[in-house]
């Protein structure tokens, strides 16, 4: 009988803390008032972008060569600055003896977009395949993007992924334009057996926040930036706040 009294009050108590709970805006219009919601929803602390670290080796570049026009060269620079920041590869435009490299092309009878030459380290992206269907141009870019991926991961070593990856089967444009994954897998990554032998080095990127903490960020380019700059300068020039003491020892 006393246990049953005892889980009442537990449950009671349990009800009352829940409906004290603010509720927030779920995405359909109701209320999802859970502590997990909440935390969820909390305003992040703005990072101010993305850093490559330098390391103490260099990395040598990725060569991409652009040598076709179905997409401008503008669109290009930004498709292999994405690449670039995707897939953690030194990717570089017309990069001067580049170990390693992807040429864009514009070809007929081309038997399908990438072609790898292993030994020589290169490969052939033939980006008139990918505009074959009439696609607008944001689609072409994003298909552009993914072979470069592509096609420098099989390059590099790559087989088929057996994990979510861009290294996947694929047959025609659809199925690439479905190929949608946020990261390369842990798989393809540990296969790309070329780029220790070819001086090449995976990047590390760190947030401007965290730069600027370690000392080794930029001036500021922004306002947001310059927020960061000025809050982390204030909190060093401050110290912490709850510095810790050492007790005398006891007599």
């Amino acid at each position: 009988m006393k246990k049953i009294q005892l889980s009442c009050i537990l449950i009671l108590c349990v009800g009352t803390i829940w409906a004290d709970l603010p509720a927030v805006p779920s995405a359909g219009g109701a209320s999802a008032d859970t502590p997990s919601a909440v935390r969820r929803r909390r305003p992040s602390r703005p990072s101010g972008g993305l850093l490559e670290r330098k390391e103490a080796i260099p990395s040598r570049q990725f060569g991409i060569e652009n040598a076709q026009k179905v997409v401008d060269a503008a669109t290009v620079a930004e498709i292999v600055r994405k690449a670039r920041i995707f897939a953690k590869i030194p990717f570089a435009l017309d990069a001067p003896n580049a170990p390693a490299a992807v040429r864009l092309v514009e070809a007929d009878g081309f038997p399908g977009a990438i072609a790898v030459y292993p030994e020589a380290y290169r490969a052939s992206v033939n980006v008139k395949a990918l505009a074959a269907d009439g696609a607008v141009a944001d689609v072409v870019a994003e298909r552009l993007r993914k072979e470069i991926v592509r096609a420098a991961l099989f390059v590099l070593g790559s087989g088929y992924s057996p994990s979510p990856c861009l290294a996947r089967p694929v047959a025609g444009l659809e199925e690439l334009d479905n190929l949608a994954v946020p990261m390369l897998s842990p798989e393809t990554m540990t296969h790309l057996k070329a780029m220790p032998k070819l001086g090449i080095r995976e990047i590390r990127f760190a947030t401007y926040w965290q730069a600027c903490r370690e000392g080794w960020a930029p001036a500021p380019t922004n306002d947001i930036q310059k927020a960061i700059w000025e809050q982390v300068k204030a909190d060093k020039e401050r110290g912490p706040t709850n510095p810790i003491t050492i007790q005398p020892p006891k007599k």
